[in-house]
C-alpha cells in the first residue's frame, strides 16, 4: 500500500474543463495506410504507443468527482502497460479515402471515446488506440482521446508522437493557474455568451427539435487563391499579414451569413506559463461579430489584440441569442503533423465528430495529407452550392 500512494497521482482539472467539457465527446482522428509489410508497421504503432504511455502514464488514468464539483485525474506512475488502451478488428475492404464521411464514421465510431459525464471513475477509458485492417495492404488507425482531459493541442502532441521522424516526451499534466488568466485576454462578452442562458436554450430547442441532417463534405482549399489574398493584405498595408486561418475564417463566417463565429483560441504562449508541453484543456471560445469577421484584415487585428473592441463589439445577448446564428470554426492543420513510418504510406488524415451530437454548422480546418490544407465542413444550414461557387475552394 505504501508503494502504491507513491506512485498514484491526483490532478485536479481545471474550472474550463469541469464546466465545459463534461458533455465532450472524445477528440478522434483516424489515418488510412498503406503499406507492403502491414504487420511490421502495425507493430512498429504498438511499440511507438507504449513508449508514448510510458512517458505519459495519465492516459491510462481515470477521472473522478470531488467535494465542491471539483473533477480529478488519477493514475498511477508506474503503471505503464499501454495493452488495454489498444485494441484491433476489421472493416469493409471497400472503405479508402474517398468513401463518403458518413460511411467512414459508421466504421471508426464505435471505436472513438465517449462523452466525459460516462466516464467518471472508470479505468483505461480516456485514450483508444485503434488498428482495424481493411485488406492485405490497407489498415486504418484510429485515435481517440478524452475532451474532458485534452484539447486538440493536446491530442495532436501525443498523436504526432507516433511518427518514427517524431520525438517521444512527457507531457506535464498538472494544471496552471495561470491559465485563470485567460480571462484578462478575452473581453467578458465573449464568456457571457459562450456560457449565457440564451446560447444554452438554443442548443437545447436544436436538440428537440432539429431534424434537419448534417451534411457533411471536404473542400480543399485552392492555394492560389489563398496567395493572392496574401499579396492582397500586404499590399494593403492594413495589416503585417494575415494568414489561411484568417482567410477562410472571414469567408466562412460570411458564407453562413452569421452574427457570432465561434473560434477556439490556444493560450499556450499567449501566456507565458503555458508553454507547449502542457497538457489539458488552455483554450477558451473568441466569438467573432459580423463587423470583424467581415475581413480578412479585420480577423488578424483581433486574433493579435483579443481585447480589441474598437469598433464595438456587437455579439447577440439576452433574448437575441435565441434569434442568434451561432457557428463554429476550429483549426487542426495547426497542431498536426504527417505520422511518418518506414515503408508505408498515408493516404488520408481525418477528424471524426459524432454528427448526431452537432447542433450548428462547425468548420474544422484540417491536413489530409502532406502540404494540403481542407476545409472539413458540418453544414445544417449553410447552402453548399455557396460554397461550391466561392474561389477558396478547389472544385470537386
Amino acid at each position: 500500500m505504501e508503494a502504491e500512494s507513491k506512485t498514484t497521482q491526483s490532478i485536479a482539472l481545471n474550472d474550463y474543463e469541469k464546466k465545459m467539457m463534461r458533455f465532450k465527446g472524445g477528440i478522434s482522428a483516424c489515418n488510412l495506410f498503406q503499406c507492403d509489410n502491414k504487420e511490421a508497421a502495425i507493430a512498429f504503432i504498438h511499440e511507438r504507443f507504449q513508449q508514448i504511455v510510458y512517458a505519459n502514464p495519465w492516459l491510462k488514468g481515470s477521472c473522478s468527482k470531488g467535494k465542491k464539483h471539483k473533477i480529478y485525474l488519477n493514475f498511477d506512475s508506474s503503471d505503464t502497460d499501454a495493452t488495454p488502451l489498444v485494441f484491433s478488428g476489421h472493416a469493409p475492404s471497400s472503405i479508402n479515402e474517398n468513401s463518403s464521411y458518413t460511411d467512414i464514421i459508421n466504421v471508426c465510431e464505435p471505436h472513438m471515446v465517449e462523452q466525459a459525464f460516462k466516464l467518471y471513475h472508470k479505468k483505461n477509458r480516456l485514450t483508444k488506440l485503434t488498428v482495424l485492417h481493411l485488406d492485405n495492404q490497407r489498415f486504418l488507425l484510429i485515435f481517440s482521446l478524452s475532451h474532458l482531459i485534452a484539447d486538440g493541442h493536446t491530442f495532436y502532441q501525443i498523436f504526432n508522437m507516433l511518427s518514427s521522424q517524431n520525438e517521444i516526451y512527457g507531457l506535464n499534466v498538472v494544471r496552471k493557474n495561470e491559465f485563470l488568466q485567460a480571462k484578462d485576454f478575452i473581453p467578458k462578452r465573449h464568456f457571457k455568451f459562450t456560457r449565457s442562458p440564451g446560447l444554452i436554450f438554443w442548443f437545447i430547442t436544436k436538440i428537440l427539435f432539429s431534424r434537419k441532417k448534417v451534411q457533411v463534405k471536404s473542400f480543399e482549399l485552392n492555394q492560389k487563391y489563398v496567395q493572392q489574398q496574401k499579396k492582397q493584405a500586404k499590399e494593403g498595408g492594413v495589416v503585417p499579414f494575415v494568414s489561411t486561418n484568417d482567410i477562410l475564417s472571414s469567408t466562412y463566417a460570411q458564407l453562413s451569413d452569421s452574427n457570432a463565429m465561434m473560434m477556439a483560441i490556444n493560450f499556450r504562449n499567449r501566456i507565458p506559463a503555458l508553454t507547449d508541453k502542457d497538457a489539458g484543456n488552455y483554450e477558451d471560445i473568441l466569438v467573432i461579430d459580423k463587423e470583424r469577421s467581415s475581413t480578412k484584415e479585420k480577423i488578424r487585428i483581433l486574433i493579435n489584440d483579443l481585447k480589441n473592441e474598437e469598433p464595438k463589439i456587437k455579439i447577440p445577448k439576452g433574448r437575441a441569442v435565441l434569434k442568434s446564428n451561432p457557428v463554429f470554426i476550429t483549426n487542426w492543420a495547426g497542431f498536426s503533423k504527417p505520422v511518418i513510418i518506414d515503408n508505408t504510406h498515408s493516404l488520408m488524415h481525418l477528424p471524426l465528430y459524432t454528427t448526431k451530437q452537432i447542433m450548428y454548422d462547425l468548420c474544422v480546418v484540417y491536413s489530409p495529407r502532406a502540404d494540403v490544407v481542407s476545409a472539413l465542413l458540418f453544414m445544417k444550414g449553410l447552402d453548399e452550392d455557396k460554397v461550391n461557387s466561392h474561389p477558396l475552394f478547389k472544385k470537386s
